[in-house]
């Protein structure tokens, strides 16, 4: 399969390497990584690549998630013996079940309602209906919040007024 002409901006993987060097119409504009600019794109590479196969994970429906645990914990006890010394930024492994911590709050208190878009990936507000209001999420994460930073390309005053009691509050 031949490449589209174009821009690109990829990592040259083995399967890319082939296609590159059946190009006989068409020069490709390589350039060597920096070493600011590896370590990113390398761990994309593997995040991408690592979602993909434990997605195709196969066995028992029951047993998918453990046998994913068990997948990582392997590959998190493989790169810490290829270090040269203990590297306590790697986490050792994880424990079974595979949980994920929601939130922290005191005993007999309300559980605090994490927002719908979530608290760890970006997300783009837009005015569809099935969109959540960038107004409700302002409010969700703000009641739980220790610290509000907010960076807006433009508001209007009814923007404002609407977000003056989130603000007040924070």
């Amino acid at each position: 399969m031949t490449l589209p002409r174009g821009l690109y901006d990829q990592l040259v993987t083995d399967s890319l390497a082939r296609r590159l060097a059946q190009l006989s119409d068409a020069d490709a504009v390589l350039e060597a990584l920096s070493s600011a600019d590896a370590a990113p794109l390398l761990a994309d590479l593997i995040a991408q690549s690592l979602s993909r196969v434990l997605e195709d994970a196969h066995g028992d429906p029951t047993q998918h998630a453990a046998g994913q645990l068990a997948l990582v914990n392997a590959l998190l006890v493989d790169l810490r013996a290829r270090l040269p010394r203990d590297h306590d930024r790697i986490e050792p492994s994880l424990p079974a079940p595979a949980r994920r911590l929601r939130a922290v709050h005191a005993r007999g208190s309300t559980v605090p309602v994490s927002p719908q878009t979530g608290l760890a990936q970006p997300w783009l507000f837009t005015a569809a209906k099935s969109s959540p209001s960038l107004l409700h999420e302002l409010r969700t994460e703000a009641a739980t919040c220790d610290q509000l930073d907010i960076l807006v390309s433009f508001i209007t005053v009814a923007g404002v007024r609407r977000l003056i009691d989130v603000l007040q509050s924070a």
